[in-house]
């Protein structure tokens, strides 16, 4: 839950600083767009992670080395 209360806060923080146009504040305003891409898709992925349960799923993967 903490999580997406960040996510919402970046994005926030994203739309506030594209609105001012120094190189410095651009600056911020990109890494908090990066900073939102990447965690809404590590949030995407832990989700899929968890509801996909490997070693109950179907087909069992064995590794031999």
């Amino acid at each position: 839950m903490n999580d997406i209360v960040f996510l919402v806060l970046k994005f926030v923080l994203f739309l506030l600083c594209r609105r001012v146009r120094t190189p410095t504040v651009q600056a911020l305003a990109q890494d908090h767009r990066n900073d939102v891409l990447s965690n809404t898709l590590a949030i995407v992925c832990g989700y899929v992670g968890k509801s996909f349960k490997l070693s109950e799923s179907k087909y069992r993967f064995n590794s031999y080395m």
